[in-house]
C-alpha cells in the first residue's frame, strides 16, 4: 500500500507566523484557501522561542499554539517543521547562537551534546503541537524533522534522522514524521531510514527548460520504488513549474515562497545566494504570491486554476498513473503528459516557446479537438470524465478539451454549473456516449443554437467552440437535465468566483458570496480599490449582467458599512523637523545591562551573551602605532581611534588590514564598533561567516602595526601573525593588544554626546565612521486605512535601521562603498505593519544612519503601495434585474 501523508492531493502552502505580525495571520490564511491551498506549511525557529537559555516566548506573535488554532477554524491542515535546524534563510537556520557556546557541539550529528539540546527543544514545543495533532482532530498532519540535511556533512544521517523520530514518538508524536530531500540525495537526508516519510525539493533554474519533463523522475522513481507517494516540500512558485510537477505525477506541490513576509527585528540571516556572503534584506519576499502587506501577484490567479483543476479530477490526479512525455515539437519545447486512471485521462500540453502554438487533430472519442497554447504555458485535454448533473443516478458522461480551469458546481435545484477556461478558437466541450439524448443548447440570451452547429447526426456527439469574449450555454435534456457551461477566456477565469447560485468575475479579491435568490440581489465581500466593483454576474439559471456593485449592507441585512475613504498621512512625505549628530548611537531591543568586562582577548559577541545588534571593543594603544591587524571579523566594523573613524570594513569574517591615516603616538583609545547582520543559515565552508555556527563580533586576536623591520624574520611563538619575513618597507604586524574592555549598546543608553543640532536639509550628507539620529512624527488620521503603507528612502553609503516608537521595523543599506549582496527583497523600502501603526495618533520615527564611507540620504517618503490591497473587506450589493 502506498505511503502517503493523508488521501488528499496536498497543495501546500508556507505562511510563516514569525514574520508576520498577528493582526495578520487570519488575512493571509484566508487568501491561502482562495487561492485553493488546503494545507499550511510553517517553520518553527527554536531561537525565536528561546533567544536566550531558558528564556522561552510563546505569547503574542509568537503565539504558536494560537497560529495552529486559527488553522483549524479555518479548515487548513498543517505540516509542523520545528527543526531544530529549519534554514529558511533565517538566523542561524533557527539554531540558537547561545547553543554553540557548548564546546562538546557537534552540530546537527548523531551525536550525544547536539542530540541533548535538541531534545530539550522538543520539550518545549511538542506540548504545544500534541493537541492539534490530527490524531486527536487537530490540523497537524505531518510533522518534519531537521530539514534539507543532504546539503549538509552529516557523517551518520541514517542514526541521526532516527535519533530525532524515536525522540519525537516517546513525546508523543503520532502522526507521520517526515524529511525535507534538499537537492535529490535520499541517502544525504534521510539514510534512507524506513521510519520517516520523505518530501523533495525542486527548484529548477528556469522553468521552461525542457529537460525538466524528465529531470524529477530519479526521485519519483526512487520514491516509486520504495511505495511512497512523491510529495514537494518545497518548490518554484511560477505556475510553469508547478502544473509541470502535476502532470509528472506528483501529489503535493508546495511553491516556496507563497506567503511573504518580513523579519520583524534582526532576524536577518547570511547566506550564499548568488554571492558569498549575500546579507538578507528586511523583505522576506521571493516573488510570493502573496507580498508581506498583502496584495496579490498574478501568480496566485494562476494557481487557483491549477488547484480547480485538480480538485474537479481530485482521485485520479491522487491515485492515476503519469506516463511519460510525448515530444510534441522537434526541439521538445511542446510536449505531452497524461495521467490515467481507470478510463479517464487528463493530458497536459507544455508550450515552452516564445509564441503560441496551436495542437490539431487532437482525437476525443469521435471529435477532432485542437487546442492553442499560450507562450510558456499549458493546456488540458480530459478524456471520460464524468459531470453528474443532477444527482449520480442521472450522470451523464462528458469528454472535453479546455485549457485551464475546470469548475463544477451544483446548485439546490439540481442543475449543474460547469465553468471553464479557453483561448479562442479551441474546442471546449465533446459530449459522447450519452446516457440520454441532448434535446437542445441555448445560448447566453436563451436562443437555441442550431443542431448542426453541435450535434453530430451519427453518434451524437456535441461541440463547443470558443469566440472571443464570455460564451454561456445551456445544455438539456430530454429529462429536464440542465448543464449550464460558462467558457472564459484564461484571463477572466483566473478571476472568477463561483458559488451555487452562480459565479462573479472580477479583478477583485472576493472573499465571500451571499444570494437571495427571492429578492435576486446579490452580496459580495472583497477587498476594493474604490467605493465601487466592476463585475460580470454568471446566475445558475443562465443571466449574466454586467454590475456596478456599490457598497451596501452586511449578510445579514443589518449592519451599514461605511465607505469613507480616510487618509492615512497627513502629507505624501514624511516631516522630518530635527538632526542630532552623535559621536556613537545605536539601539538594541531591551535587554539586561551587560557589566564591563575585561578580557586579555577580545572574545565573539556570542561568547559575550549577545546574540544580535552591536557589539563595541575599546583597547588602550601604547607607542607608536600605524594601523591594526584583526584576525577576524564580523560583520560590519567601524573601527576609531580616539573617536575618529579610520576605516569601516564589511566581509565575510576574515582577517583585514586597518592602515590609520596617522602615526599615533602614546596613549589612545580604540573603539572597534562590530555589528551582526544575523548568522548563517546554511552551511557554506568555502566562507568563513557562512559556517553554520560561526560566531560574530572580533572572531581572533587584534594586533598593532608599528614601524618596520625590513628583512627580519617575525617569531610567530611571541603571538606575531607572520612567520616569514616582509619586504623592505613593509609594516610589522607585532604582539596582539591586551586589556580588552568589552561592552554592548543598550536601548536605555544614548550613549555618546550631542554636538550639534538643526535642521535637516536634504539630501543629508554623511560622513564615513559617522553616527545620526533623525526623528520625525509619522500623523496617522484616527480612522485611517492603513494597509500598505511603505517608508521609501534612497541614498549612498550608509545603513540605517528604522524604529516606530520602541519597534525595529526593519534595515535598509545603501552602497555602493561596502555593499554587500542583498536578497530577498527590497532593499529601498520598508513595509510599516498596520500593527505598529493602528489606533495612534502619531508615531514617533526614528532613523539610525551609519555612513559606512562618504555619501547622503535622500529625503524618506511615505507611500502606499497597490490600492488593490486597500482592505475594506466590507458586504457590497447589487440587485439583479
Amino acid at each position: 500500500m502506498t505511503r502517503r501523508i493523508t488521501d488528499r492531493f496536498l497543495f501546500i502552502s508556507s505562511v510563516f507566523y514569525f514574520r508576520l505580525p498577528q493582526q495578520e495571520w487570519r488575512d493571509r490564511l484566508e487568501k491561502v484557501k482562495i487561492a485553493g491551498y488546503n494545507t499550511v506549511d510553517v517553520y518553527i525557529p527554536w531561537n525565536f522561542h528561546e533567544p536566550s537559555e531558558g528564556l522561552l516566548q510563546f505569547s503574542g506573535d509568537a503565539d504558536v499554539d494560537a497560529f495552529l488554532t486559527l488553522c483549524e477554524e479555518m479548515g487548513l491542515f498543517v505540516i509542523a517543521r520545528p527543526g531544530p535546524y529549519i534554514c529558511s534563510e533565517w538566523d542561524g537556520g533557527g539554531i540558537p547562537a547561545w547553543v554553540y557556546r557548548d564546546a562538546r557541539l557537534a552540530v546537527r550529528q548523531y551525536d550525544a551534546t547536539w542530540l541533548h539540546w535538541t531534545e530539550h527543544w522538543y520539550e518545549q514545543i511538542v506540548p504545544v503541537l500534541l493537541p492539534h495533532l490530527s490524531s486527536r482532530g487537530g490540523c497537524v498532519l505531518a510533522v518534519q524533522v531537521e530539514n534539507e540535511l543532504d546539503f549538509f556533512p552529516c557523517e551518520n544521517p541514517r542514526a541521526y534522522m532516527d535519533a530525532l523520530f524515536w525522540m519525537m514518538r516517546r513525546l508523543g508524536v503520532d502522526v507521520p514524521i517526515t524529511a525535507c530531500i534538499g537537492q535529490g540525495d535520499l541517502d544525504g537526508a534521510t539514510g534512507r531510514s524506513e521510519h520517516l516519510l520523505p518530501m523533495f525539493n525542486f527548484y529548477p533554474q528556469h522553468p521552461a527548460d525542457p529537460a525538466l519533463a524528465t529531470a524529477y523522475n530519479p526521485i519519483l522513481r526512487d520514491l516509486e520504488a520504495q511505495d511512497i507517494a512523491p510529495l514537494t516540500m518545497e518548490t518554484n512558485r511560477d505556475t510553469l513549474t508547478l502544473s509541470r510537477l502535476v502532470a509528472s505525477g506528483v501529489q503535493g506541490i508546495a511553491p516556496y515562497l507563497m506567503v511573504s513576509g518580513i523579519h520583524r527585528g534582526p532576524w536577518q540571516a547570511i547566506n550564499n545566494w548568488r554571492a558569498k556572503p549575500s546579507y538578507l534584506a528586511t523583505d522576506y519576499d521571493f516573488g510570493g504570491m502573496v507580498t508581506a502587506d498583502g496584495r496579490l501577484r498574478a501568480t496566485f490567479y494562476e494557481n487557483r486554476l491549477l488547484t480547480q483543476l485538480v480538485y474537479s479530477a481530485h482521485d485520479t490526479f491522487l491515485y492515476g498513473r503519469a506516463e511519460g512525455a510525448d515530444r510534441l515539437s522537434e526541439d521538445g519545447r511542446v510536449y505531452r503528459q497524461t495521467i490515467q486512471r481507470d478510463r479517464e485521462k487528463i493530458s497536459f500540453y507544455f508550450n515552452l516557446q516564445d509564441s503560441l502554438h496551436t495542437i490539431s487533430g487532437q482525437q476525443l472519442g469521435t471529435v477532432s479537438c485542437s487546442l492553442t497554447i499560450a507562450p510558456m504555458s499549458y493546456g488540458v485535454m480530459t478524456e471520460n470524465y464524468s459531470v453528474h448533473v443532477g444527482n449520480r443516478t442521472s450522470a451523464v458522461e462528458l469528454v472535453f478539451s479546455t485549457n485551464a480551469a475546470i469548475v463544477q458546481n451544483t446548485a439546490a435545484d439540481g442543475a449543474t454549473m460547469l465553468v471553464l477556461a479557453a483561448t479562442p478558437g479551441d474546442s471546449v466541450l465533446c459530449g459522447s456516449e450519452l446516457s440520454q439524448p441532448l434535446q437542445r443548447i441555448l445560448n447566453a440570451t436563451g436562443e437555441a443554437l442550431d443542431k448542426s452547429a453541435w450535434s453530430d447526426s451519427e453518434s451524437g456527439d456535441f461541440v463547443l467552440v470558443c469566440r472571443e469574449g464570455i460564451e454561456f450555454f445551456q445544455c438539456e435534456w430530454e429529462t429536464g437535465l440542465r448543464l449550464l457551461v460558462v467558457v472564459l477566456p484564461e484571463g477572466i477565469a483566473s478571476h472568477t468566483y463561483v458559488s451555487p447560485w452562480g459565479c462573479v468575475s472580477t479583478s477583485a479579491l472576493v472573499r465571500q458570496i451571499a444570494y437571495d435568490a427571492a429578492e435576486r440581489t446579490l452580496w459580495i465581500r472583497a477587498d476594493a480599490t474604490s467605493d465601487g466593483i466592476e463585475a460580470t454576474w454568471y446566475g445558475m439559471d443562465g443571466s449574466v449582467q454586467e454590475l456596478s456593485l456599490t457598497p451596501g449592507l452586511s449578510a445579514d441585512g443589518t449592519q451599514p458599512t461605511h465607505w469613507t475613504e480616510e487618509a492615512a498621512m497627513t502629507d505624501s512625505t514624511l516631516s522630518l523637523p530635527g538632526l542630532t549628530w552623535l559621536s556613537s548611537a545605536m539601539v538594541l531591543p531591551k535587554t539586561e545591562p551587560l557589566a564591563d568586562i575585561v578580557y586579555y582577548h577580545p572574545l565573539p559577541m556570542d561568547l559575550l551573551g549577545v546574540y544580535q545588534g552591536q557589539v563595541v571593543y575599546e583597547a588602550t594603544l601604547t607607542g607608536a602605532v600605524q594601523g591594526i591587524y584583526v584576525e577576524g571579523a564580523a560583520d560590519l566594523v567601524w573601527v576609531y581611534v580616539d573617536d575618529r573613524c579610520e576605516g569601516v570594513f564589511a566581509g565575510d569574517g576574515r582577517a583585514f588590514e586597518c592602515m590609520f591615516s596617522k602615526v599615533y603616538e602614546g596613549n589612545h583609545v580604540l573603539h572597534i564598533w562590530v555589528e551582526s547582520w544575523g548568522h548563517s543559515n546554511f552551511h557554506d565552508d568555502s566562507c568563513q561567516s557562512l559556517v553554520l555556527g560561526s560566531m560574530k563580533g572580533i572572531l581572533g586576536s587584534v594586533h598593532a602595526i608599528r614601524g618596520k623591520l625590513a628583512g627580519e624574520e617575525v617569531d610567530s611563538a611571541s603571538g606575531n601573525i607572520s612567520v616569514s619575513p616582509p619586504k623592505d618597507g613593509e609594516p610589522c604586524v607585532q604582539a596582539p593588544i591586551h586589556g580588552w574592555n568589552t561592552a554592548r549598546v543598550r536601548e536605555e543608553v544614548w550613549q555618546g554626546r550631542c554636538v550639534q543640532e538643526s535642521s535637516v536639509q536634504w539630501p543629508l550628507p554623511v560622513k564615513t565612521g559617522e553616527r545620526y539620529l533623525v526623528t520625525g512624527r509619522l500623523s496617522i488620521h484616527q480612522r485611517a486605512v492603513l494597509s500598505s503603507i511603505h517608508l521609501r528612502v534612497a541614498g549612498e553609503n550608509a545603513r540605517m535601521d528604522v524604529w516606530l516608537d520602541h519597534h525595529l521595523a526593519g534595515r535598509l543599506w545603501f552602497g555602493p562603498q561596502l555593499s554587500p549582496h542583498l536578497v530577498g527583497g527590497r532593499t529601498d523600502a520598508l513595509w510599516l505593519e498596520n500593527s505598529l501603526l493602528e489606533e495612534r495618533q502619531a508615531v514617533t520615527l526614528r532613523l539610525f544612519i551609519q555612513a559606512t564611507a562618504d555619501g547622503y540620504i535622500e529625503r524618506p517618503e511615505i507611500f502606499r503601495e497597490g490600492t488593490e490591497a486597500i482592505r475594506r473587506n466590507h458586504w457590497m450589493r447589487a440587485s439583479l434585474c
